[in-house]
């Protein structure tokens, strides 16, 4: 008899979780669909027929072949600060989105207790002496629990594809910090080579025009020169010794900025050896606009945030329909240990339970309509992000195709001593970073404004 009540409570509930289960494919919200954008075949004005080669298919201790540069990347990869933070965000997006998946699961518990319990005499009803002589009970309980939402809507589901969306962004944006910084400390520290041979040429030029001024001098006391050709040399003289004060500031500024990329105090930033005159950069390949579509860290991570916010369109979408909920318990309650496990002692419930949002003020509806706005707001963000590669690629590859054969022919023509003016620009120096923006890619902080000159490190808020 007590059997066929336990089946006979019991059908509704599992009438209910086998409706759930037969329903469990429908999940509210769209569905996400990526954004349809076709790469041209080559990149556009490209100096050389399309290869599949890429600059992205090189590592970086490949690319520069500079022991000093090499051993100042690996620090920063190590110990940069920024880095830190985005590889501490990412473990983070991991534990939450992991947390959205475990709401898809029954929550299952146990519990285990103790009761003592005196009664009142007086009380209602009485316990005279003669019916309960002892008026002191004691219970012993051991009880499992078990409570399930049933996904009936999705909205869990949706929420766990959200999170999981998020975690990919976090990667993908931890990627892009990593190019950046790799980027960024090879900037600088061509920078500061750079800024180290104007320096030379500067302290060359003046020792030059400390000659100049002299042999004018010589000419001007034998009486075959004149006073104006003295002036001229020393003005030329003071013009240079003027530069120098200014590029050894410029030094100190360039180590500071990269002691910080670095994630040390401002130091001292040792180099290797000086640039060659003959120095040109190596020939890097600019690979195909598609691959740079599908590496692009991010590229990638405006795809996924895009991917969250669709997904936050069902959640959003979900609550609008009913809640469904089970619950259940079995246990064993007993005032001696002696019957604790007897078939008298057990005790058991289950149910089942919906809820259905009738009146809230409006916040269901405007917590949908800001979850289609924020997806309105992350599709063009997500197409700027894939279209912004293709122009960069498109402006800087032309002009990077003209700095190899330049360098080529300036370190034919470089002589010692030639010249007086501090040189702005080493030909062996240009186009690195214009060929890692275009090829490994750094087009994110390109995009926010927040490149200027060899710094470029975004910071993480």
């Amino acid at each position: 008899m007590n059997t066929r009540h336990l089946f006979r409570s019991a059908s509704i509930p599992a009438a209910i979780v086998a409706l759930s289960l037969g329903a469990g494919g429908c999940t509210v919200g769209p569905n996400y669909e990526r954004p349809k954008l076709e790469p041209p075949a080559q990149h556009r004005s490209a100096p050389a027929a399309p290869a599949p080669e890429s600059v992205a298919d090189l590592n970086w201790w490949q690319l520069f072949q500079d022991p000093a540069l090499q051993a100042l990347i690996r620090e920063g990869l190590a110990n940069n600060l920024d880095l830190r933070i985005a590889s501490a965000r990412v473990v983070e997006a991991r534990a939450l989105a992991g947390v959205a998946k475990s709401y898809l699961y029954p929550e299952i518990g146990a519990g285990f207790g103790t009761t003592q319990e005196q009664r009142s005499r007086v009380g209602d009803p009485k316990l005279t002496r003669e019916q309960v002589p002892d008026r002191t009970y004691s219970n012993w309980a051991l009880t499992g629990s078990l409570s399930w939402e049933i996904d009936l809507f999705g909205r869990l589901r949706r929420n766990r594809e959200a999170a999981f969306a998020q975690y990919l962004a976090s990667e993908e944006g931890r990627k892009a910090l990593l190019v950046t910084l790799v980027g960024d400390i090879a900037s600088t520290y061509f920078y500061l080579r750079e800024l180290d041979l104007s320096l030379e040429i500067a302290r060359r030029t003046v020792k030059i025009n400390e000659e100049t001024v002299l042999y004018y001098t010589r000419r001007l006391q034998g009486g075959v020169s004149n006073r104006l050709e003295v002036d001229q040399a020393k003005a030329n003289r003071a013009v240079t010794a003027a530069a120098i004060p200014d590029l050894e500031r410029q030094i100190v500024i360039a180590e500071n900025a990269l002691s910080v990329l670095l994630g040390r105090t401002p130091s001292a930033i040792a180099r290797w050896k000086p640039i060659g005159e003959n120095e040109v950069p190596p020939q890097v390949p600019a690979g195909l606009p598609a691959q740079l579509l599908e590496r692009r860290p991010d590229v990638l991570q405006s795809e996924q945030l895009l991917v969250a916010a669709n997904a936050n369109i069902g959640v959003a979408k979900a609550l609008f329909y009913p809640t469904i909920s089970l619950t259940g318990s079995l246990g064993t309650v007993s005032s001696s240990l002696s019957d604790f496990m007897t078939g008298d002692s057990i005790v058991w419930s289950i149910g089942a339970g919906l809820f259905q949002p009738i009146f809230n003020g409006g916040r269901i509806k405007r917590n949908y309509e800001a979850a289609q706005a924020v997806r309105r707001r992350s599709a063009p963000r997500c197409h700027a992000a894939r279209t912004s590669p293709l122009r960069h690629g498109a402006v800087e590859l032309p002009r990077g195709a003209h700095i190899r054969p330049a360098a080529v022919r300036s370190g034919n023509r470089a002589r010692p001593g030639a010249g007086v003016a501090v040189p702005r620009r080493h030909p062996a120096l240009q186009g690195v970073g214009r060929r890692l923006a275009a090829g490994a890619g750094d087009g994110a902080a390109a995009r926010r404004g927040e490149v200027t000159g060899p710094m470029r490190l975004p910071r993480v808020s």
